[in-house]
């Protein structure tokens, strides 16, 4: 069976997001394009994605997406928590019971609320949050309907 991956859906620089994965970057919210374009700056998503759900991943996600894959996530929870830096922040991402994707950047003081948050997880993976340390498998965008790529990042 090939392996799933976690990707991230994301108009802008995840540097500019707070710890709920909301826009707090310098560019304008509204543009040319309206409440249309300032509703992408804050549409942050992760999946799993699996060769049985790919096809409706796929059809959820509009022109200008930008997609980042990261591998999969790793069912030993524990061992993910004891990868986390010993100082400084990093992005939890966990599958819940249910299958739900969350995730949360965390700080070295919120370790033990995160340990008891993720306890029942099914899989889980930390991220970087430095943009000189993420080094996801792949980048990719969708472009307009009319096969133009435009975006902002």
């Amino acid at each position: 069976m090939p392996p799933s991956f976690v990707h991230r859906i994301t108009k802008y620089d995840p540097a500019d997001r707070d710890e709920h994965g909301h826009y707090t970057g310098a560019e304008e919210a509204v543009s040319d394009h309206g409440p249309v374009e300032a509703a992408y700056l804050n549409a942050a998503r992760f999946h799993r994605l699996t060769p049985q759900n790919l096809d409706a991943a796929r059809t959820g996600l509009g022109p200008r997406a930008l997609l980042t894959v990261w591998p999969d996530l790793n069912p030993d929870v524990g061992a993910v928590l004891a990868t986390l830096p010993e100082e400084g922040s990093a992005e939890f991402v966990w599958e819940t019971q249910n299958g739900t994707i969350r995730h949360a950047v965390v700080d070295d003081t919120e370790y033990d609320e995160l340990a008891t948050l993720v306890a029942d997880a099914r899989a889980a993976c930390a991220l970087p949050v430095h943009l000189d340390e993420r080094h996801p498998l792949l980048c990719a965008a969708l472009p307009d309907g009319d096969g133009v790529l435009r975006a902002r990042w």
